[in-house]
């Protein structure tokens, strides 16, 4: 809007409109409203490109910032716009503020490529460094995850198990399985689901009539036991055996498609572990 480029040149009006008329006239911006409510846009041309080559980095990154602050007072501009215009100005910190929004905002409203498209430019210049910075990428993987994407959420699952804890790098273990396992990549897939499940203490059997030795044995033990059980307080659950649990049955669930002894091994081995842990929405 032209009030916007009035108050971010720092011209007085008169000056303002005459080089308005010099930029419409060399064709750097292009009239896209009628004068009853003026509004123009840049035209991404050549001359365009000389122009902002010739300016100083501090001086495009007082433009972003004056533009910013200006868009904010006026409503002119989306969030994502105005956190791109924090960034080239330099205002890392507030312009994550803004990505923060953004990514559950877009979340919110199942929007996923858009989150992941957001995910990656808040990564692109916030690199991770700690825990804070792994959950993005947790999060990065999980909207490509929701997005269809199996492939890109398993290399973006990859690049966060070299942060956090040993409990976290489990978790994202398991989660890149399941997402090659997804993106059909199915003989990395399991081996990555293997080694998952070793890193939790669990071991998957190496024969199909290993699987059937122990499908029937765990099946035994259950018609002999029963599923009945009597709930646990909740601050007395291990989260390494609920992780436990949970990684046996994700990884049947995959494998059940073209695995079927181990497919059908692995959820009742899970079942037995959860009534052992008497946690009811596990069982």
């Amino acid at each position: 809007p032209q009030h916007l480029w009035l108050e971010v040149s720092g011209l007085e009006e008169r000056d303002f409109h005459r080089q308005l008329f010099m930029l419409l006239e060399s064709a750097l911006i292009a009239r896209v409203a009628d004068w009853l409510a003026p509004s123009f846009a840049l035209v991404h041309g050549p001359e365009r490109r000389v122009l902002l080559a010739r300016l100083s980095l501090a001086a495009r990154r007082e433009l972003h910032r004056d533009l910013s602050v200006a868009s904010a007072r006026h409503g002119a501009l989306s969030e994502d716009e105005r956190s791109a215009h924090l960034l080239a100005a330099g205002l890392v910190n507030e312009a994550m503020r803004g990505f923060d929004r953004l990514c559950h905002d877009a979340e919110a409203r199942l929007g996923f490529h858009h989150a992941a498209a957001l995910y990656e430019r808040w990564l692109a210049h916030e690199p991770v460094r700690d825990k804070q910075g792994q959950e993005r990428l947790r999060r990065l993987g999980m909207m490509w995850l929701a997005a269809g994407r199996p492939a890109a959420a398993s290399e973006v699952f990859g690049r966060a198990i070299a942060f956090g804890s040993p409990t976290d790098a489990i978790e994202l273990s398991h989660l890149r399985a399941e997402a090659l396992l997804r993106s059909g990549h199915i003989e990395s897939g399991m081996a990555a689901s293997h080694a998952a499940l070793r890193d939790l203490g669990l071991e998957v059997p190496r024969s199909e009539h290993r699987a059937a030795f122990d499908l029937l044995r765990h099946r035994t033990v259950l018609s002999v036991r029963g599923t009945a059980f009597r709930p646990r307080a909740r601050r007395s659950f291990s989260p390494y055996d609920l992780s436990r649990i949970d990684a046996l049955l994700g990884v049947s669930l995959r494998a059940s498609t073209f695995d079927a002894v181990r497919g059908a091994e692995l959820p009742v081995r899970s079942l037995r572990l959860a009534l052992e842990q008497r946690k009811p929405i596990r069982v």
